[in-house]
């Protein structure tokens, strides 16, 4: 039992390139509903049984918030510019959209002590705000 549900596990055989290869199955039965609707969670792994299904749940959680980062700093904050061939200005630019992240959720959390994360979850678009950012860099 976690505090987002209940654990279970059992083992998994899959064949891959002819081979057998032996995972664990640990499943997260949730107690909320994901925003995609989901019930549960299925998690394969490869780790041995000494890490915990808690374990492996907690650092799968984990995992999704940095995608989630990711995934906003990609789309809103456009921080894979293609143009740049230079590693170092592409480090640049992809520290500067982390630092624009930081200010954003800085933003988004001051709205959700303000206003409740419900109304703020389902009414304020991150895209929009990054644009409206955006916007106003351009007109200074």
């Amino acid at each position: 039992m976690t505090a987002t549900g209940t654990l279970s596990e059992g083992p998994v055989m899959l064949e891959v390139g002819g081979e057998d290869l032996a995972l664990r199955r640990i499943r997260l039965q949730l107690n909320k509903p994901t925003r995609d609707n989901d019930g549960y969670l299925d998690i394969l792994t490869n780790l041995p049984d000494e890490v915990s299904a808690e374990k492996v749940a907690e650092l799968y959680r984990k995992r999704w918030t940095l995608e989630t980062l990711f995934q906003s700093l990609t789309s809103m904050l456009a921080s894979e510019l293609n143009t740049l061939g230079y590693p170092r200005a592409a480090i640049l630019a992809f520290a500067v959209a982390l630092a624009t992240y930081n200010v954003l959720s800085t933003v988004q959390a001051s709205l959700r002590a303000k206003f409740g994360t419900e109304k703020v979850q389902e009414e304020v678009s991150g895209y929009y705000l990054a644009n409206e950012v955006r916007k106003t860099h351009e007109g200074m």
